[in-house]
């Protein structure tokens, strides 16, 4: 065949491994909907003869589809003119695993090349499947008191979350509260609660700022490779003879102390006793702060071998070493392999180091499980997981938490509360042509900007550049608590596909049972949250749980920052994962429109 005909958009939502892809399942997709939408599939299916071109197109895609074979067949069979040669072309295109064409290579109508292929045309495809009641503002308000209160006044110490939607005045209803500690993901989000806050409370300090550059190199040093013992000796040591530090240090302690309330980091709550304190509450998600990942390289561990002194630690190094060697890429490992005999000499060896080490090395020695990078074998990725405090009552107060992830990790602990069904004052416009992940959006970025949003727009951040109203300072992976959005309409952008390394780590640490088969991703259609949707993902129902809720999490907090729940403006979204409060039809669409007078 020439190779021009072979010429195909590779579907970033299929599984494809070493440039092939294993057609062992199909897509069940609607025939109807395929003619409708693309006029080739209807010149086909209405018994037209096809050129040996356009019929290696068909079966190229074809066998991709439930019952796509035998429907090749029976067109052929409704035309006398083919040869039977032209029967077998299904049967070559699964012999050698090739990708579906794209139709701007064997279409004739240019209607048809705006969908990649036939199975991208179908991607826009989503089916709800139940319409559950939802809760008006006012009600969801009184709920979330009535849930909050009990649970403050409760003297339980267990892990109580709280599912509220972004804007319906979560941070709000704990600016009152006395002798608490409360915790923000970020130092800029804690310094914007404290000037909101109306009673008395401490803040965490933050260093002083006008340090040295010696310090604060050495700080960000320590703080890189993981010793955060090292860097408050460090910060103990420099008091001695700094004012400032001085200062800092004991602010810190009177506030670790205070019976006041306290506001302070996520971070900061998870390994700070707040003594006097017997409720913690986390304004969003602290996930990444309990489940914290970071990563080292091979380099790391063989140059700490070669300044080892002590035979018996050199051992252990060739333990993990010889680990690493066998590249099991797909299987997570326990990190405390052997205890070291003289930690201390690894602690002083790294600090002292005068070259930088690539990763977080004495992390890596306390997290709880490692991985190998599949892409880049001279790269460990870990894990751990950071305990919240058993002697305190906590409260996670977010718009994302999931109870599949808290209750694997926490078990009976948990209580979670979902309020977060309520109807939107403003609309969600989904639009769900593309999959628009990274790899899609390359493809199709000008089908938004030709849309002529002039609103400001939140992406994937290495995206930022296709469009000229991007945040500066908000993308994928840093949305939350930002509220300065939240009297405009907005546009965002994208599938945020987490790292599968991400989702392999967290499956280990959550006791989820799996092979390395499991980790194995394909095209599928799937039913999550009353929605049934075309998505890459896997068949393992609990790792595509985890996936699903990374993936609803990011959509859901950038999609908050306009506040749709209480303020009536539009979020245009551009996903193809559908958000179940979305308008995803066009009869949704418009009358979502009419609510807010825009038709």
């Amino acid at each position: 065949f020439d190779k021009k005909w072979m010429k195909s958009g590779i579907p970033n939502s299929l599984n494809i491994t070493n440039n092939r892809i294993n057609p062992t399942s199909t897509l069940q997709l609607d025939w109807g909907d395929l003619r409708d939408k693309i006029k080739i599939v209807d010149d086909f299916l209405s018994g037209k003869k096809l050129t040996h071109q356009q019929l290696f197109g068909m079966a190229t895609n074809f066998i991709y589809i439930h019952g796509g074979v035998a429907m090749y067949k029976n067109c052929l069979d409704s035309n006398d003119n083919y040869k039977e040669n032209k029967y077998h072309l299904p049967s070559i295109a699964k012999y050698y695993n090739y990708c579906p064409m794209n139709l701007e290579n064997f279409s004739p109508y240019e209607s048809d090349h705006s969908y990649g292929n036939i199975l991208q045309a179908y991607q826009n495809k989503v089916t709800r499947l139940m319409i559950e009641p939802k809760m008006s503002l006012s009600e969801a308000e009184d709920r979330y008191k009535e849930i909050l209160d009990t649970v403050l006044s409760s003297t339980e110490n267990k892990i109580n979350v709280i599912r509220v939607p972004t804007g319906l005045g979560k941070t709000e209803s704990i600016l009152n509260l006395k002798n608490v500690t409360i915790a923000l993901p970020y130092h800029n989000l804690k310094e914007e609660v404290s000037e909101r806050f109306k009673g008395d409370y401490n803040l965490t300090p933050e260093l002083p700022n006008n340090l040295s550059k010696h310090i604060y190199e050495e700080l960000n040093y320590y703080y890189k490779i993981g010793a955060l013992k090292e860097a408050n000796k460090f910060l103990y040591e420099q008091a001695k003879n700094n004012s400032d530090i001085r200062n800092y240090l004991n602010d810190t302690l009177k506030c670790y102390a205070s019976n006041e309330t306290v506001i302070t980091t996520h971070q900061k709550a998870l390994f700070v006793d707040f003594e006097n304190h017997d409720t913690l509450i986390f304004d969003e998600d602290p996930i990444n702060s309990i489940l914290s990942m970071g990563k080292v390289t091979v380099n790391d561990f063989f140059r700490l071998k070669g300044q080892l002194t002590d035979k018996e630690d050199i051992n252990v190094i060739n333990s993990y070493l010889e680990y690493l060697e066998k590249n099991l890429v797909s299987s997570p490992i326990k990190t405390n392999l052997v205890a070291f005999k003289n930690y201390s000499e690894i602690e002083k060896i790294v600090l002292n180091s005068s070259i930088p080490w690539d990763g977080n090395i004495l992390q890596f020695f306390e997290s709880d499980y490692f991985v190998i990078d599949s892409y880049d074998k001279a790269t460990i990725h870990f894990i751990k997981l950071n305990q919240l405090p058993s002697n305190k009552k906590i409260i996670i107060l977010s718009a994302t938490a999931n109870e599949f992830i808290y209750k694997k990790l926490f078990g009976d602990l948990v209580n979670f509360y979902d309020i977060s069904n309520i109807e939107l004052t403003g609309i969600i416009l989904q639009d769900c042509k593309y999959s628009f992940s990274r790899h899609s959006l390359k493809e199709h970025h000008k089908y938004i900007t030709d849309k002529g949003h002039d609103c400001p727009v939140i992406t994937f951040a290495e995206f930022k550049h296709y469009f000229s109203n991007a945040v500066k300072e908000l993308h994928f992976g840093k949305t939350s608590g930002f509220d300065g959005l939240k009297d405009s309409d907005l546009v965002v952008v994208g599938l945020p596909h987490i790292s599968p390394i991400l989702y392999l780590l967290y499956s280990q640490i959550l006791n989820i049972k799996f092979t390395p088969k499991d980790f194995k991703i394909r095209y599928q259609l799937i039913q999550y949250d009353g929605l049934e949707f075309p998505l890459q993902t896997y068949d393992n129902e609990d790792i595509r749980k985890i996936q699903l809720s990374r993936i609803e999490s990011e959509l859901r907090q950038a999609v908050g920052r306009s506040r749709v729940s209480r303020n009536p403006n539009t979020v245009y979204l551009y996903s193809g994962f559908p958000l179940k409060e979305s308008c995803l039809t066009e009869k949704e669409k418009y009358i979502g429109l009419c609510k807010l007078n825009r038709n």
